[in-house]
């Protein structure tokens, strides 16, 4: 038996149901789509606030870092110590944590106290000094703390212990630690410098009692004799090398330190002065006598006579001529100091001289004296190297 649809006859409820099934079937699949659908949050959100959820876990969680990461991610460490539980990756794969390398120890109470640390952690200190050179509690200054080149300024007179020096002036002195005989005195320069203790003290108190000053030279026509005898009233005399003495051409009293003496020629040895002939030592005034001329008050000046005291001039060289031809003349020179053209001279031949030879000497030009050899014996000479003397004597 066949049946059709169109003789088939269906309960109205059916009907109704079969009027309905695009309706439903279309429902069932709006239902289905929404609860398969994930809303991007970064794209279909805006003005999000969590604020009023239950819970919220923005991070990832576990008790190992992920194998990968990127810049940019964080991750929550479950098992780390608190407060030290969040990472970051910043760089490819690469987790840091985002705690304080060290803890800071809380603020209060430690009101006037500085943060320090000992290698390992940090804490809080009292700002004080517990030690001085290694010695603690009250410490007290000890000789030796401090080098005299870590000490900066300079050392005033009321500095030291009025026990430690004598006098109430404020210039520091110091003398040698040998003890001085009693009633000797001390000596100081025009600049206020002690330049001697332990003097014999003159009566007059202008230098009674000193001692010579000495002063050596060596090939000089003027010198200055620094004596700082403390007084004008001086006496010189200089001697040459052989303690002979010789008469300066003119001595000049500088100051009461110091006095100069002028030689006509360059000379060598030495000049005492002497300063214990004014004031009160005894000694007499310097005055001028025959061939001496005192001239002038402060300073005087004493000088030769030259009028009276003639002066003498010794010049002696060893000289070479070489092979002199018969009837020529050959000249030499050497170096007479004082010496002026015109000057006479009395020559000093070598005995060695040879026959034949007729010899001259004169002064042909400040300071040089000329030796002149002309052969007349009939043939060539050669005379050897000899000395030859030149002795100058006139008046000033």
């Amino acid at each position: 038996m066949s049946i059709s649809a169109s003789s088939v006859r269906l309960p109205s409820d059916a009907r109704a149901l079969k009027r309905r099934l695009p309706a439903l079937v279309l429902l069932a699949l709006v239902l289905t789509a929404r609860g398969q659908t994930h809303i991007d949050l970064r794209t279909q959100s805006k003005s999000v606030d969590f604020s009023a959820s239950s819970s919220t876990r923005p991070f990832k969680t576990g008790t190992a870092f992920p194998a990968t990461c990127n810049i940019g991610e964080i991750f929550y460490q479950t098992t780390a110590l608190p407060g030290k539980n969040l990472f970051a990756c910043t760089a490819t794969n690469i987790w840091s944590t985002l705690a304080p390398l060290l803890d800071i120890p809380p603020v209060s109470p430690n009101s006037g106290k500085v943060l320090s640390n000992d290698g390992t952690v940090l804490s809080w200190r009292t700002d004080t000094v517990s030690a001085v050179h290694g010695r603690a509690g009250a410490v007290v200054g000890q000789s030796g703390d401090y080098t005299f080149g870590q000490i900066a300024g300079a050392l005033n007179a009321s500095q030291i212990n009025p026990s430690d020096k004598q006098g109430t002036g404020s210039r520091l002195t110091t003398t040698d630690t040998s003890v001085k005989p009693a009633s000797t005195c001390a000596q100081w320069d025009a600049g206020g410098n002690l330049i001697s203790t332990g003097l014999a003290c003159g009566s007059g108190g202008s230098g009674g009692g000193q001692p010579n000053y000495s002063q050596n030279f060596t090939s000089q026509t003027s010198v200055t004799l620094t004596h700082s005898l403390g007084t004008t009233n001086v006496l010189v005399q200089c001697y040459n090398t052989a303690e002979n003495a010789i008469t300066p051409s003119q001595v000049t009293v500088v100051n009461a330190g110091s006095a100069s003496v002028s030689f006509a020629s360059a000379q060598s040895g030495r000049c005492v002065v002497n300063g214990s002939g004014g004031g009160g030592g005894g000694g007499g005034a310097i005055v001028g006598g025959l061939g001496v001329v005192l001239a002038g008050s402060n300073p005087q000046v004493l000088s030769v006579d030259t009028a009276t005291v003639p002066s003498f001039l010794v010049g002696t060289a060893s000289l070479d001529f070489g092979p002199i031809s018969d009837a020529s003349c050959t000249q030499l020179t050497f170096s007479l100091p004082g010496a002026a053209t015109g000057d006479s001279i009395a020559a000093g031949w070598p005995h060695l001289l040879a026959a034949g030879l007729l010899p001259t000497m004169l002064i042909t030009s400040p300071n040089v004296v000329t030796v002149q050899l002309c052969n007349l014996s009939g043939g060539s000479i050669d005379p050897p190297n000899l000395t030859y003397r030149a002795t100058l004597v006139r008046s000033f």
